[in-house]
């Protein structure tokens, strides 16, 4: 993931149109965390690996539905744990 710096930042002498990307660490990454406890996290390289690829999401169809698959199945099963747990006191859809 990449961030922008604050705004004042001097980021390039020459340049007062354009900010610079810091790049970050992948372990720092927060999303990069959430998706590896989710199980799915070979899956989201894959697609990422395949729009680097090809530059063209259309023939990552493979990729993002197999993703898509994880996801859900995550998702569905995190639902049915909540189901279950006595200290959940959300709404139940």
């Amino acid at each position: 993931m990449c961030e922008v710096p604050p705004e004042g930042v001097n980021t390039a002498a020459n340049n007062h149109h354009h900010r610079r990307v810091i790049l970050h660490d992948e372990e720092d990454d927060k999303v990069t965390m959430a998706i590896k406890k989710t199980g799915c996290l070979e899956l989201n390289e894959a697609v990422i690996e395949c729009h680097y690829d090809t530059k063209d999401w259309r023939q990552c169809m493979k990729q993002v539905k197999a993703f898509k698959a994880c996801m859900d199945e995550y998702n569905n099963e995190q639902r049915e744990i909540r189901k279950f747990d006595s200290l959940d006191r959300r709404p139940k859809t």
